[in-house]
């Protein structure tokens, strides 16, 4: 069962095929079918990875999702791989963020956002300059 975009419950039954495709080459990676209620998410995007990495030794940079895969152990797993994510944001696997402005950059106690500066390499972190609002604010 899911809600569609008019709130009404929707029931569905069959499979679903979840497939792996290169951007550049439009071919099959790597697929897998499941039952039509399971998650998308939580049971298939591991195992899909996964079966990337082992049966296919390609030079592989960037895994791209749609927002039913924006889970933490999915971040994860493409960071073990080696390789960004690249994942649609989901509201619905989250909680009010404290701290963070409605573009997910950082902000002091004012609510005034940082600025984004550049990627720090070395420690894999995004550096910010904090606004002239906030120079007095710890």
């Amino acid at each position: 069962m899911k809600k569609n975009s008019e709130g009404q419950n929707v029931f569905w039954f069959g499979y679903k095929g979840h497939l792996a495709v290169g951007t550049s080459s439009q071919y099959i990676l790597q697929a897998l079918f499941s039952s039509g209620s399971l998650n998308d998410g939580k049971a298939n995007a591991i195992p899909l990875l996964k079966g990337i990495q082992e049966r296919l030794h390609l030079p592989l940079r960037y895994q791209t999702m749609d927002a039913g895969y924006d889970y933490e152990p999915i971040y994860e797993q493409v960071h073990r791989m080696g390789q960004q994510s690249v994942i649609a944001y989901n509201k619905r696997n989250e909680g009010e963020i404290i701290g963070y402005d409605k573009h997910f950059a950082p902000t002091c106690f004012r609510e005034h956002s940082y600025r984004y500066d550049s990627f720090d390499p070395k420690y894999e972190t995004l550096k910010y300059t904090r606004p002239k609002e906030c120079a007095t604010v710890p």
